[in-house]
C-alpha cells in the first residue's frame, strides 16, 4: 500500500475524515517548509525502506507467491531455503544447495531435489502465463517454459538479488 502525504490550503474535519478512510498518512497545512515536507516523507518511506532493506527471506516468499507455488506441499520450503541459500551466498554448485536444503528441512539431497520439482509441476499447473514468461521466459509459441529445478533456482536467484541491489541503490539515494 502506497504511502501518502497531503498538503492543502483547507483544513476541516470533513476532510480529516475522508483523506483517513483514504488512509492518507499526513496532512500538512500549506505554507509549510520544504525541509519538514521532506523529513515527513523519509518517515514514512521507514517501513518501506525495513522491507526492501534487503531482507532475502521477505524476497523468496514474495516471488514464490507471485509465481503461485502451493505453499503446503513438501519442495515449498525446500525451494526457499535453496534460494535463501543461492541469494546469501552465490556461486555455490547446486548439490551444495540441496544439501543445505535437505539438512534444514530435514531430508535426504534426492527428497529435496524431488519435492522441488513435484513443486515446481503443481505451480506449472496452476501458472499464470504473463508472471511465469517474466521470470523464465517465453518458448517458441509464446507459452512460458517449464524450468527444471536448477534453472528455477539460479533464475529466481538472480531476480531476487537484482532486486535487492535495485532496493539498495534506490534507499541510499533517498535516505
Amino acid at each position: 500500500e502506497p504511502a501518502v502525504l497531503v498538503t492543502t490550503r483547507f483544513y476541516s474535519d470533513y476532510l480529516l475524515y475522508n483523506l483517513e478512510a483514504l488512509r492518507v498518512g499526513y496532512v500538512m497545512v500549506k505554507p509549510c517548509d520544504i525541509r519538514a515536507v521532506a523529513a515527513h516523507l523519509l518517515e514514512l518511506a521507514v517501513p518501506y525502506r525495513e522491507v526492501m532493506s534487503g531482507d532475502v527471506e521477505d524476497y523468496v516468499k514474495k516471488v514464490l507467491l507471485e509465481l503461485r507455488l502451493p505453499t503446503h506441499l513438501r519442495g515449498y520450503p525446500c525451494l526457499r531455503e535453496a534460494l535463501i541459500e543461492a541469494v546469501q551466498n552465490p556461486g555455490q554448485q547446486m548439490k551444495s544447495l540441496y544439501i543445505t536444503a535437505a539438512r534444514r528441512c530435514r531430508g535426504s539431497m534426492e527428497q529435496v531435489e524431488k519435492a522441488i520439482r513435484d513443486l515446481l509441476r503443481k505451480g506449472w499447473d496452476r501458472r499464470v502465463d504473463a508472471v511465469w514468461s517474466k521470470y523464465f521466459g517465453t518458448g517458441q509459441n509464446g507459452i512460458p517454459v517449464c524450468p527444471t529445478n536448477n534453472e528455477c533456482i539460479c533464475t529466481l536467484a538472480e531476480h531476487i538479488s537484482a532486486e535487492i541491489q535495485r532496493s539498495k541503490r534506490y534507499f541510499s539515494k533517498i535516505g
